[in-house]
């Protein structure tokens, strides 16, 4: 299927994504399915399954994305400005060098989120659990980070960043034992 066959069942709604998409993963365990570089900005994608989806490139500013599964998404490169991610699942997606800034990421799930170069700038990650993210080189200026727990193991402790009212718990060493 083409990334334009997705985007037909995209864009009937919400309750024909899920149906069709679960459908579609179960019979094809593999697939991949492939929305890159489309233009998906200011779209109502509130609470769509996009598990393993391919959004690399694609533009998304302003799209509703609250309490989306995006787990495993690729998302690199993508222009995510002003999105609402609220309460989305991001476990383990690809979001290296995209464009978050001014998004609203309150209360989001990234545990095992790649954030490299990201763009947080001015992002609402109130909440958001970054557990074992990797925030090499991402710029979180102005971000609010009031309350995001950020556990960090395998010497990951990003640089460089100001983690202000922010749980960042340290790895219990066996030398400490």
């Amino acid at each position: 299927m083409s990334n334009q066959d997705y985007l037909h069942h995209l864009l009937q709604g919400r309750n024909h994504w899920n149906v069709w998409y679960e459908k579609l993963i179960q019979q094809e365990k593999s697939i991949t399915v492939d929305l890159s570089a489309l233009d998906l900005s200011e779209q109502e994608l509130m609470s769509m399954n996009f598990r393993n989806v391919d959004f690399r490139g694609a533009n998304l500013r302003g799209a509703n994305l609250c309490g989306a599964d995006l787990s495993n998404a690729n998302l690199s490169n993508s222009d995510l400005t002003g999105a609402n991610l609220t309460g989305a699942n991001l476990r383990a997606a690809n979001l290296s060098a995209a464009n978050l800034t001014g998004a609203n990421m309150r209360r989001s799930y990234l545990k095992l989120a790649n954030l490299k170069m990201a763009n947080l700038r001015n992002t609402n990650l109130y909440g958001a659990n970054l557990i074992d993210a990797d925030l090499k080189c991402a710029d979180f200026t102005n971000a609010d980070l009031t309350d995001t727990r950020y556990i960090y193991t395998n010497n990951k402790r990003p640089n460089n960043i100001a983690f202000k009212s922010v749980e960042i718990i340290e790895p219990l060493s066996l030398d400490r034992l």
